[in-house]
């Protein structure tokens, strides 16, 4: 049908035409000849209007819900899809909806858990994927999101018969081999990486009494890694909860500029760690709520009737105490260098020291070093400067992979990570470090930065000097082209960084990103040797790391000349590539992918670039308590230093060495970054406002082993459980809207697979020549043994 508004249009021959259909072809189908109508009046819009749903309306009763697409609900609740039924007295009278929050609806195959190579995904009738794990959650989806089909996601051979009978509402199993893509760290910096030839077994399933399919996906042998029955004590170190706000039985003091406990670690429980993770974001914390986590977590009590957490996670907790139990004994010592320290679990607790409250959708499994650290299994991960919103400065995390553990300590990259922990430095620390251990970077003939293997500079000589102008430099998501593009320019021509992309479907753009990889064959001992070259440079491979060493000659003969690359000194990725040249110098950037609007789908033809998991989603809205009033500091950061490299290493303190009136101080001293923020006196640093929160199987007796017979009884009941629990949440939805009531409790779908245990890897130092210990370490019940005997 066609509407006309406006005199011009009252006649018109172009729509009336359209409207009969008179140029129709047989070969697009049947046509459905219908009419002109003129709107006059605009008041009369609605009802001129009318008729096109009488004309296109089924004289068939509908009994089972119409889905809408899902869309942002006007008044804030976020992305909702409309369950609707017409209504029959006789005949058609009106038609009844209900608006349900898509993250209550898909919350079960959101956070289905199963291990690294599984997950859950959900699709309707059309095959539009409404939850992947390619996707963003949909409680991070700002606007109204560009639906994605499943096909776009899925591009494995074999793959379009299973989700051709999804389409049907059809149920059915089948073994293919697929891809995984996993983000490297920022995947609009840092891109992704892709895990092929992976024996994947497909469940599915249609949800009744909607469009809706689910599908399990599981890795070949692999499972969600258990823990062993461990004894909690009943004390704070065990335990205590993060909302320091609500109550805190020990003394506080102030950390940088966060309300901290000292004594203790404190423990958060992200939404991941419960059994019904939207009722975690619709409630706030109250302090009876942390009262009963106390008496659950310190073994006082065995259940949480309010809001359950997932079997393992109490576990989970007990396991970290001994990361609290080293952190508390040695913090008069690595105080000083060591800003924050963290052990986050694939269980969903995050225990940091010291103690300070977190923001509530805060999740460790969704930012940049957690997955930068999986992506770098069994090395010493270190992150790219970045500013920490609670006060310290610009600093730089070192992270390891904790493993599942193993009889004999020995592990490889495909075992199950069960937590990863991580310490926060200065980058003024790491600076000093650098200059302590290699003494070449002392030398007026030479001077050292480090990279990340993405290209991103960890470590650079502007990164603590005063800048001439001076002013404060920009320091974080800084590339090597930014700061040494004829260095750059040559690691491309010897194909030591090449260019990759990835497509980020919402966004409908190929990401392009870089990688730095040195072939041990083509550069024995990892080293990349350039020095009696223009430009004049060394690359070091550091062993057993994400990072890159290089020194380079000062002599402006051996620098190197040519243009710069196409890059923005501060940092921004988002910004439209130049060139699509493999060999072009240009910083991370995007082009447009080849999207066919006509018909909703995506070129991969012509882009057959693997999917960019979703990006790091954005909690800075969060507030909390940003600064503290208490007087006393945790730690006495000690900024009387009198030499430069022991005023580097102390967190919070910079070396002063321009004046307020920018003249040079003859006699440079250390201070507070607070009176001479990066060396000048006077400068503003970036706390001035108030800031936000964050910015071995395990065998034991006959129950570790996990057999394809296993995972297939095992995923068929957890299909039957997440479209049991769908269906249960449309029900529970309609009941709560009319009553108000607080939403039932969801049953932990998470089978125990067996008793595991914890195993930390060896943790070497990074500058060492020896990477292996003498003696395996420890596993963490052992520890915690150990511990308890002590």
């Amino acid at each position: 049908m066609t509407f006309g508004i406006g005199s011009s249009v009252k006649t018109s021959a172009i729509l009336t035409s359209m409207g009969k259909q008179d140029l129709n072809s047989v070969s697009y189908g049947p046509i459905r000849r219908t009419t002109y109508t003129w709107v006059s009046d605009l008041d009369n819009l609605r009802s001129n209007m009318a008729g096109f749903y009488s004309f296109f309306s089924s004289s068939e009763e509908i009994i089972d819900p119409i889905f809408s697409v899902p869309y942002q609900d006007a008044f804030g609740i976020g992305l909702v899809t409309s369950a609707c039924l017409p209504i029959y007295v006789g005949n058609l009278k009106g038609v009844a909806c209900v608006d349900i929050p898509v993250s209550e609806l898909l919350e079960d195959a959101t956070y289905f858990q199963q291990g690294e190579l599984s997950y859950a995904f959900i699709t309707d009738s059309r095959g539009r994927a409404l939850t992947h794990p390619l996707l963003p959650k949909p409680k991070d989806k700002g606007d109204d999101p560009i639906f994605v089909f499943a096909a776009d996601l899925e591009r494995s051979a074999g793959a379009e018969e299973i989700l051709a009978s999804m389409r049907r509402s059809e149920s059915g199993n089948k073994t293919i081999l697929s891809t995984r893509s996993f983000a490297r760290g920022d995947v609009n910096k840092e891109g992704v990486h892709t895990r092929s030839g992976v024996l994947s077994h497909y469940f599915w399933y249609p949800i009744g009494y909607n469009n809706f399919s689910v599908c399990i996906v599981v890795g070949d042998n692999d499972r969600q890694a258990r823990l062993n029955t461990l004894s909690a004590s009943n004390d704070a170190n065990t335990f205590t909860y993060h909302r320091l706000d609500l109550k805190n039985s020990g003394t506080t003091c102030k950390h940088f500029q966060r309300l901290a406990r000292k004594d203790t670690s404190t423990v958060m429980l992200t939404a991941t760690a419960f059994k019904d993770p939207y009722n975690y974001f619709e409630r706030n914390d109250s302090l009876s709520d942390v009262n009963a986590y106390e008496l659950y977590f310190r073994g006082q009590s065995n259940s949480l009737s309010s809001n359950p957490v997932k079997d393992n996670v109490r576990k989970s907790v007990i396991a970290t105490k001994v990361g609290n139990t080293f952190w508390t004994s040695s913090s008069n010592t690595a105080s000083s260098y060591v800003v924050w320290r963290a052990i986050g679990t694939i269980e969903g607790i995050m225990r940091v020291y010291p103690g300070v409250q977190l923001a509530k959708d805060y999740n460790h499994q969704l930012r940049p070093w957690w997955k930068r650290t999986l992506a770098n299994k069994g090395k010493n991960t270190v992150s790219a400067p970045y500013l920490d919103t609670w006060g310290s400065g610009y600093i730089i995390t070192l992270a390891y992979a904790i493993y599942e553990g193993r009889a004999n300590n020995q592990h490889t990259t495909n075992d199950q990570v069960v937590a990863i922990m991580s310490a926060d430095f200065s980058v003024t620390y790491f600076y000093g470090m650098l200059q302590e251990k290699f003494t070449d970077c002392r030398s007026s003939m030479y001077s050292c930065f480090v990279m990340d293997s993405s290209g991103y500079l960890v470590i650079h000589d502007d990164f603590v000097s005063v800048p001439s102008n001076p002013a404060k430099p920009f320091i974080e998501g800084i590339h090597l082209m930014v700061k040494e593009p004829a260095i750059a320019r040559d690691l491309i021509s010897k194909n030591v960084m090449t260019t990759s992309a990835c497509i980020n479907f919402e966004g409908i753009q190929n990401r392009h990103y870089w990688t730095v990889s040195v072939s041990s064959v083509t550069y024995p001992g990892g080293i990349v040797q350039n020095i009696n070259g223009v430009p004049s440079y060394e690359l070091h491979t550091v062993a057993d790391s994400n990072v890159f060493v290089v020194i380079k000659s000062t002599d402006a003969a051996k620098v190197g000349s040519g243009s710069s690359c196409t890059c923005q000194d501060s940092g921004q990725t988002d910004t439209q590539c130049t060139s699509t040249s493999v060999s072009y110098c240009q910083c991370p950037c995007w082009t447009k992918a080849h999207y066919l609007y006509c018909n909703n789908t995506f070129d991969t033809s012509s882009d057959n670039w693997p999917t960019c998991p979703p990006k790091v989603p954005d909690i800075s809205s969060v507030k909390l308590e940003a600064k503290s009033t208490s007087k006393a500091v945790c730690f006495d950061a000690g900024c009387s230093k009198s030499d430069k490299y022991l005023c580097y290493a102390s967190a919070g303190c910079n070396w002063c060495t321009i004046n307020k009136d920018n003249s040079v101080i003859s006699s440079p001293y250390c201070a507070n970054q607070d009176v001479c923020y990066y060396g000048k006196v006077g400068q503003s640093s970036p706390y001035n406002t108030t800031s936000n929160g964050i910015t071995d199987n395990g065998e034991e007796g006959n129950l570790g082993g996990i057999y394809i017979a296993i995972i297939v009884v095992v995923i068929l009941l957890v299909i039957l459980a997440i479209a049991g629990g769908i269906y249960r949440h449309l029900r529970k939805t309609a009941i709560r809207k009319a009553s108000q009531s607080p939403p039932a409790v969801m049953t932990d779908r998470d089978s125990d697979l067996g008793p595991t245990g914890y195993s930390p890897e060896p943790h070497p130092a990074l500058y060492t020549g020896s990477h292996a210990p003498s003696a395996p370490p420890p596993s963490y019940d052992s520890m915690y043994m150990q511990e308890r005997k002590t």
